[in-house]
């Protein structure tokens, strides 16, 4: 991994009580969470950063 690539890395880590919180969602509240997960960061994030992020996953 370059020096780009660590600065731009970025991790995430979910508690055991969180995940198991959410496995007690049902299928609509876990994709109503998704959708707002979604706009958030689609309105959050400038496109550039959305955009190296493709990259960093092999979508772009």
């Amino acid at each position: 991994m370059n020096k780009t690539e660590k600065k731009d890395a970025f991790a995430f880590r979910v508690s055991k009580e969180k995940i198991k919180e959410f496995s007690k969602l049902s299928a609509e509240e876990k994709l109503n969470w998704l959708e707002e997960a979604n706009n958030f960061v689609a309105t959050a994030v400038p496109d550039e950063k959305l955009k190296r992020w493709g990259k960093f996953i092999g979508r772009n």
